[in-house]
This record gives C-alpha cells, sequence and structure tokens, in this order.
C-alpha cells in the first residue's frame, strides 16, 4: 500500500511540475491593448498591439489609443490578406492579460500563450499569425 501511495505521490508531482512551466512565464502587471481581427477562411490572426504595464498611466494609456487608431491597411498594406482587410471585423481591445489574446496568436514557434514575452513594452507590434504555417511574426 505504501508504494502505490508513493507512485500516486510521485506522479501528482510530476504532473504539477510538468504543467507549472506553462503558467510560469506570465508577467504580473504587464498588459496588451490595441486591434486584432481573425484573417479570412481561418487563416489565422492578425494584430496591431502594444505591450504596457498595468495601472493606467499617461504612458500607457497614450500607446493603447496610438496602436486602436492605427490603419490596419496601412500596417498590413503588403501583407497576402491585405485584399481582404476591408472585410476583416477588427475589435478595440482595451488593456487585458496578455495570455487573453495570446492564445489566438500561439504558434510551433511562439508556444508562449502570454505573448508579451515576445513584446518589448511601448513599442507597437504588427502580429500575424499563420494557421497554414503554424508561425506567429512579431514586427515592431
Amino acid at each position: 500500500m505504501k508504494k502505490i501511495l508513493k507512485s500516486a505521490s510521485a506522479l501528482a508531482l510530476l504532473t504539477t511540475v510538468l504543467i507549472a512551466p506553462a503558467s510560469a512565464y506570465a508577467q504580473s502587471g504587464h498588459r496588451i491593448c490595441g486591434q486584432w481581427a481573425a484573417l479570412p477562411n481561418n487563416a489565422g490572426y492578425a494584430g496591431i498591439l502594444v505591450e504596457v504595464k498595468n495601472g493606467g498611466s499617461l504612458e500607457a494609456n497614450q500607446a493603447c489609443d496610438k496602436a486602436r487608431h492605427k490603419s490596419p491597411n496601412e500596417v498590413f498594406a503588403s501583407a497576402s490578406f491585405a485584399p481582404y482587410l476591408a472585410s476583416m471585423t477588427w475589435h478595440m481591445q482595451g488593456t487585458t492579460a496578455c495570455e487573453n489574446l495570446g492564445q489566438y496568436f500561439m504558434s510551433a514557434d511562439h508556444p508562449n500563450q502570454d505573448m508579451c514575452q515576445y513584446m518589448n513594452g511601448y513599442t507597437g507590434y504588427a502580429v500575424v499569425k499563420s494557421a497554414a504555417a503554424n508561425t506567429t511574426t512579431y514586427a515592431q
């Protein structure tokens, strides 16, 4: 009986160790804002996003406003989905946890749901997740 309990305890510890790193990368106090849309035909997602610190500072508000008012046509003019920009539904995103949007932009080369791990604070990014290639690009 003791052997079974030790095995169960070891399995529980191993499971915790394997699961914990996925959430250990979250950056406390960091948020993301801007605008994002699903690409046509389930091809992925596109976003004009910025990472800010939580707290509603003037700098954060200005960075978020700038990202929300940037023209997708201007930012993604050379992208392969540019002809579809007018028909895409863009969502204005207030400050939210990086993982809330990051779940849509995860890929083989950017597997962390906390997309702030791939961004520098207060810098605007054009982010594109390609479902077909299973890749995500972050361009400043």
